[in-house]
């Protein structure tokens, strides 16, 4: 369908791209000669470094048996040191093993990223004058088609069924490269019907099964693993202590109440579709349980209802209290996610974050917080607002490491930790739920324009390591966890000790100086490889077993039902909206600049910040179709998103709190 002239002119187009394909290749081809080359030549130096440190140990063993045979040593001494070096040696090899096996993942990793920037090369170049051959093909024969048909006979459904079909056909017909708008959207359609219909099938299936059950089969139903008699008599002896009034505020009825209800809640909330895709599923829903129990007044603080006789909905406010807040698992939590989260970070993506990427996270979260500033005018809202109650609650790493320790931190400038705490959930939440909504439009903006992608792949090429082999046991478990405690001590000790805000200026939290020891301590690969298999043991346990129990504290104490709901207005949405786009639209427009796919840096880089933490992350990648992404997703949520806390402490030490922000000795607000 293409005239003389356009067949020409393209083909002349495309023999360009070919040269250009081929030139970038050659660069390719000798970028790929001499990193390889760098990087055997790094392996030549490991192989001579470990035969030479193999040597002297060799001399050094064989030179202390001689010493202590010639002295007439104890065999058992000497077998002792025989042992001794063996161990040495195996240590050595397994440690030249390392370095090589990552050596030649560096160098596979190069080849099959060039190999991969060459084909994006090809798709970008080529492929896209192919599409656009295509779609001006496909137009083209539509019109004709539509002269020839004349749909106009037709009416009402009719006609969509008659256009439907001749659009089908002519697809079949063509190259089937550019497809129409309608019959994508047909086939979106089509495919959510198909999900429905799957998901509908499978739970007829399943109600009908249970219908089948014997009453031994019903009570041994399980609910979080817990056989449903079991959980039924859990809640009956909970039941039993709060209405006898002899639930205690300790850190035994704290736990009990919270992970009872906690159960129930997340079971029930992650097994709903859409909650569960878009609305932060189990761990929203569970903080949403402890808010209403609290805002019907099933659950209801004493402290605020002075005179007032207690009942049994108080004395388990105040053991929920005693250990959620008193006692302060809060930043136990906080403690174990961060520590966790910084020293899992293979040093390789850390050392890559501080290049480029950290460019792309900064990019996305100037231009958000700009086009932010640019809404607060049109809105007359004030700056002291839009900072924080927006950007901090929206950009740091999602509630247990930013939203809860940022309440802690603006409690300790005197505002109300439980009020900030309510209104940034709901704009967190907010956000998080833009930001997946827009990973599946930024996905189809890569599917729609090819340049702009890397299907999936963020930069040149992947990063691969190994370490030493080590195994996680009770011990290092033990050591692990009294590893996080005392960082969390030393933490607080540079807080109120060292770098207090007398002596520097500025006041900076436990949990920032937590994150930049971290930091160094991977950087400088100092924690034993055991030890941090041990903490990623704890941060798991922590993090996917304890989410939902922290979640109904989250919504028993700190959030107020009323205030939450007045955050989400009209206002919230414009601005929570412009943040989205900014972060989204600034990694896209420096990607290039540092060898970044565009797509790939909005997701990654950009909404993964406004995302709600580690969830809203994953939520996001998978709505994008880019999982793979995930570990600089976590860089991104995780690093930082925890380097908003140090942000916070400047943010609310440059705004003291007014009017209802103030928290008073009773704990109520002024």
């Amino acid at each position: 369908m293409l005239t003389n002239e356009e067949t020409s002119f393209f083909k002349d187009k495309k023999q360009r791209k070919q040269l250009k394909v081929e030139k970038s290749k050659e660069k390719l081809d000798r970028y790929e000669a001499k990193q390889i080359q760098i990087l055997e030549k790094q392996i030549l130096e490991t192989q001579a470094k470990f035969e030479k440190s193999n040597e002297k140990l060799d001399n050094k063993h064989q030179a202390k048996i001689a010493k202590l045979t010639a002295n007439n040593a104890d065999p058992k001494v000497i077998e002792e040191v025989k042992n001794y070096f063996i161990n040495r040696k195996a240590y050595l090899n397994e440690g030249v093993e390392v370095a090589l096996k990552n050596l030649s993942l560096a160098k596979q990793d190069l080849i099959d990223g060039l190999a991969s920037a060459h084909e994006n090369n090809i798709r970008i170049n080529l492929t896209t004058i192919d599409y656009k051959i295509s779609k001006i093909n496909y137009k083209r024969s539509w019109k004709n088609l539509e002269k020839e048909a004349d749909f106009s006979q037709y009416k009402g459904k009719e006609k969509q069924e008659k256009v439907r079909t001749a659009q089908k056909e002519l697809f079949a017909s063509g190259d089937m490269l550019w497809k129409p708008m309608g019959l994508r959207w047909e086939d979106y359609c089509l495919s959510l019907k198909n999900r429905w219909e799957l998901w509908k099938s499978n739970t007829q299936i399943k109600i009908h099964q249970c219908s089948q059950w014997s009453f031994k089969e019903w009570v041994n139903l399980k609910i979080w693993t817990i056989p449903l008699w079991m959980y039924l008599s859990f809640v009956g002896i909970l039941v039993a202590t709060i209405l006898t009034g002899i639930v205690e505020a300790n850190m035994i009825y704290g736990p009990a109440i919270l992970l009872t209800i906690a159960i129930i809640s997340g079971v029930i909330f992650s097994k709903i579709p859409i909650w569960k895709k878009y609305f932060g599923g189990a761990v929203m829903g569970s903080m949403f349980v402890g808010a209403f129990l609290v805002y019907f007044g099933v659950i209801s603080n004493p402290g605020k209802l002075a005179g007032v006789e207690w009942n049994v909905g108080h004395h388990v406010y105040a053991s929920v209290e005693a250990w959620f807040k008193n006692q302060d698992f809060l930043s136990l939590y906080i403690s174990v996610l961060l520590v966790g989260a910084v020293l899992l970070i293979p040093r390789k993506m850390i050392i890559k974050a501080t290049g480029g990427f950290f460019v792309l996270i900064l990019a996305g979260t100037l231009l958000g917080v700009a086009l932010g500033l640019v809404g607060s005018l049109m809105t007359g809202m004030s700056v002291k607002n839009l900072i924080l109650y927006y950007a901090l609650p929206i950009l740091c790493d999602g509630n247990g490491g930013g939203i809860q320790p940022i309440g802690k931190i603006a409690e300790k400038f005197g505002y109300d930790n439980e009020l900030w705490v309510t209104r940034a959930l709901a704009i967190s939440t907010l956000a998080s739920i833009m930001s997946v909504i827009a990973a599946a439009v930024i996905n189809g903006v890569g599917k729609a324009k090819p340049s702009l992608s890397g299907n999936g792949k963020l930069m040149l090429h992947d990063i691969h390591t190994v370490d030493r082999s080590a195994k996680a046991n009770d011990h290092t478990i033990a050591s692990a966890l009294l590893m996080i405690l005392m960082i969390y001590m030393l933490s607080d000790l540079f807080e109120k000790a060292i770098f207090t805000e007398e002596r520097i200026k500025i006041l900076v939290p436990n949990f920032a100086w937590m994150i930049i020891i971290c930091l160094l301590l991977n950087l400088f690969n100092v924690i034993p490889t055991d030890m941090k298999l041990s903490a990623e043991k704890i941060n798991k346990f922590i993090s996917k077993q304890t989410t939902w129990l922290l979640m109904v504290g989250v919504g028993i104490i700190y959030i107020h039902l009323d205030e939450f709901i007045k955050a989400l207005n009209p206002e919230a949405l414009f601005i929570s909206f412009l943040f989205v786009l900014g972060a989204t639209v600034g990694p896209m427009l420096f990607a290039k600049m540092f060898k970044f796919n565009a797509v790939e840096s909005a997701v990654s880089a950009g909404l993964c910040m406004t995302a709600q933490g580690g969830s809203g992350a994953i939520a996001v990648l998978g709505a994008s179709e880019r999982m793979n992404l995930m570990p600089f997703g976590q860089i991104t949520c995780r690093i930082a998103g925890s380097m908003i806390l140090i942000f916070a402490a400047i943010a609310f030490a440059q705004w003291p709190p007014e009017g209802n922000e103030i928290v008073t000795n009773l704990g109520g607000v002024l």
